[in-house]
């Protein structure tokens, strides 16, 4: 009885285990850390929306009025959400195309590492010291 209890323990575990594990692909690893990303923007968005909302309604009314604050809030919730837009543009473009993504970001890699060896190489040649000339008849 005591190794039945066993067996049973361990095919309810096993029950419980996916028979099929998925994993992320290199092309979905970012569009899912594009998506976390969005979450976390979008919710400072709204907290910041609704404060400039508090800050608003509860200035008006006084004197002299201070809702400039307010209105400055405003503005850089209205910039965040078109940064949010173009976000959700390239984390949609990158799902729907994993190849011309990845080919574009290889692209880009490929440039900034030759843009930084050409700037270490003009740093490198710049500070080299030229032999000084002897100067004859002094």
């Amino acid at each position: 009885m005591r190794h039945a209890n066993t067996y049973l323990g361990a095919a309810a575990f096993v029950a419980g285990i996916p028979t099929v594990a998925c994993a992320l692909s290199v092309t979905q690893v970012p569009v899912a850390l594009i998506n976390v990303f969005l979450g976390v923007y979008m919710t400072v968005m709204l907290l910041m929306l609704c404060a400039g909302i508090a800050m608003y309604i509860g200035r008006i009314g006084t004197w002299p009025s201070n809702r400039d604050e307010a209105i400055r809030v405003f503005e850089w919730v209205v910039a965040m959400m078109f940064t949010l837009v173009v976000i959700v543009a390239v984390g949609k473009f990158v799902d729907r195309n994993p190849v011309i993504a990845s080919r574009i970001a290889g692209v880009c890699v490929f440039g900034v590492v030759v843009w930084w060896g050409w700037k270490t190489y003009r740093v490198d040649s710049d500070t080299t010291e030229k032999p000084a000339e002897k100067k004859v008849g002094h």
